[in-house]
């Protein structure tokens, strides 16, 4: 393809890109002057007045406080639950699996045979986590009851099927010469590969699953609207009695539980990587 074609496909791309944005602005009826209208406004202001002022008394705090240790129990299970169902999908959904890699000629099944787990792995990894987990939660309500397990397990998935996306990328991307140097020193392959790949992924590794701990943490909250615990539950039912002054309150605890999970996790990733 010559120069002048390949600037013509990317003009062709970048203008198809556009029309395809300006479509779905008109198809969302998005209308951003709205929110700075007169009535909008008004409504704004009688909003904000019922927050104040924020309930803060003793009880109120201690039993939102309960609420939002439980929020980060919640995201930490869910999340090391999660990498419980992520780290095997990862390597199974590697194409060190699909093409025969971690075993010797004589050990391995067929070619076809792995590559069929690979795929399967794959599948189920997608499947996971193209649902949402706040809808894997409604459906563990319904299975399990109110109360954290279906938070939990609802995490489990879909962040499962997140973090075997991101292993299988990156044990893709680790370099081959330090297997290669254990299978030349008379290591099995297995054990060449445990000891000549993980080393070099796993502080990737472990700052995604940092990362995806913080998400959890914000997601936990939403949780708690579909009976699933922690202080997203209570919010809901401050919500649902119109007490906008609790809101306000357990939106703030929620936020400085956020900030501090993330400073935490920050320094974590740092000191990881």
């Amino acid at each position: 393809m010559q120069v002048g074609d390949r600037a013509s496909s990317r003009y062709i791309a970048v203008a198809a890109g556009l029309a395809i944005l300006v479509a779905a602005f008109v198809g969302s009826e998005f209308r951003p002057g709205a929110l700075f209208g007169a009535a909008a406004g008004e409504r704004a202001g009688e909003f904000l007045k019922s927050w104040w002022p924020p309930r803060v008394d003793s009880l109120f705090l201690t039993r939102i406080a309960k609420g939002a240790i439980d929020t980060v129990a919640i995201a930490a299970v869910g999340t090391f639950c999660a990498v419980l169902v992520g780290l095997p999908l990862g390597i199974l959904g590697s194409r060190i699996v699909s093409q025969g890699a971690l075993f010797a000629e004589g050990e391995a099944r067929s070619h076809r045979a792995w590559r069929a787990v690979y795929f399967g792995a794959r599948g189920i990894g997608a499947f996971f986590r193209s649902i949402p987990e706040l809808i894997w939660a409604i459906v563990f309500v319904r299975i399990l009851g109110l109360g954290p397990a279906p938070a939990i397990t609802a995490f489990a998935i879909a962040y499962g099927g997140m973090l075997g996306k991101v292993y299988s990328e990156q044990l893709e991307e680790a370099r081959p010469a330090p297997v290669a140097a254990l299978e030349a020193a008379g290591a099995a392959r297995l054990p060449a590969f445990l000891w000549g790949v993980f080393p070099q992924v796993a502080g990737r590794m472990a700052s995604y699953t940092a990362y995806r701990f913080e998400c959890a943490v914000r997601a936990s909250a939403l949780m708690g609207f579909v009976g699933a615990g922690g202080l997203g539950f209570a919010i809901e039912i401050s919500v649902q009695d119109y007490l906008w002054n609790e809101v306000v309150t357990e939106v703030a605890l929620l936020v400085l539980v956020v900030m501090a999970i993330e400073t935490i996790s920050d320094a974590v990733r740092s000191w990881i990587e």
